[in-house]
């Protein structure tokens, strides 16, 4: 195994990025069609059946509970004129998102990430609706997204990627702490610099650098403050890869007071009877994430 990179290094590690899968030009075109001010769902609709995999599970979740799906729609235009242009990015860009990545090498694979990422992503929406945050629907994206750069290291660097697994394992750390470690820098920048690539909003970027440290947001604190509780909330309940023996919800350390006041807002039994008070909405979330595939 070759030595691992100081944090100098990250250059190199950010060169692997074009490397990178891409979003499915279908998808890409039908986001751009969705930008326009005169937005045509019957082209959305078109280019999204270019894809019969894509159209597939767009179809899926477009019926879904979570989309808001109370009668099923039998074609893809039908279901995607059901919706709203927010909730029609969200879908789109969630399949292409699990399109892009469709396998990861083992001990990972597209189930594991993509229910981590989805379940994140709901959990965070659900949240960002308690309070107040706008669009709930950035929030609902960061989640889906902060963990790309993870992705990258298993795809890129796949055998040092399982060192770092069994090593965090053996020392009961969380897995970004064992990346880190490995590879002298956290995944956080590198799922930014993908995210930059890909053209994604500046606060969703920003959010997604620095979920390991939202104080050191400008912009966009609360969007890293909703990835951080929700990707911890996930992990609690036993998504991911590393095994949670590093303590029940120590990802609380890395919200700033603020957050807290914000949750304490709407929900004055405190921060941590707030997160007791999800439970039901993380089954439902992980109960449907399980499901996609």
């Amino acid at each position: 195994m070759e030595s691992a990179p100081t944090s100098h290094n990250f250059d190199r590690l950010v060169r692997e990025i074009e490397r990178f899968p891409t979003l499915p030009n279908v998808a890409t075109r039908a986001l751009e069609e969705l930008e326009r001010a005169e937005c045509d769902f019957d082209e959305v609709a078109s280019l999204i059946s270019l894809d019969p995999v894509l159209a597939g599970r767009v179809l899926r979740l477009a019926n879904s509970a979570y989309f808001g799906a109370v009668q099923r729609a039998a074609g893809v235009n039908a279901a995607l004129c059901r919706l709203g242009i927010r909730e029609c990015r969200a879908l789109i860009l969630t399949v292409a998102l699990m399109d892009a990545l469709p396998e990861l090498p083992a001990p990972h694979n597209a189930k594991v990430f993509w229910t981590l990422s989805l379940a994140s992503a709901l959990v965070a929406q659900r949240m960002a609706q308690d309070i107040g945050y706008e669009p709930p629907e950035r929030a609902y994206l960061a989640g889906l997204v902060h963990l790309l750069g993870e992705a990258l290291l298993a795809i890129q660097f796949t055998d040092r990627f399982i060192a770092s697994i069994e090593v965090g394992k053996r020392d009961g750390l969380p897995l970004a702490v064992s990346l880190a470690e490995e590879f002298g820098c956290d995944h956080a920048g590198l799922s930014a610099h993908i995210l930059e690539r890909w053209s994604f909003p500046a606060d969703v970027v920003e959010a997604v650098r620095c979920q390991f440290v939202p104080e050191a947001c400008r912009n966009a604190k609360l969007l890293a403050c909703l990835i951080v509780a929700s990707d911890g909330i996930c992990r609690d309940f036993g998504l991911g890869l590393e095994d949670a023996t590093y303590g029940r919800r120590s990802w609380l350390s890395k919200l700033p007071s603020a957050f807290g006041a914000e949750i304490r807002a709407v929900h004055r039994e405190g921060v941590e009877a707030y997160f007791d008070s999800l439970s039901e909405s993380v089954h439902e979330a992980i109960d449907f994430a399980t499901t996609v595939f």
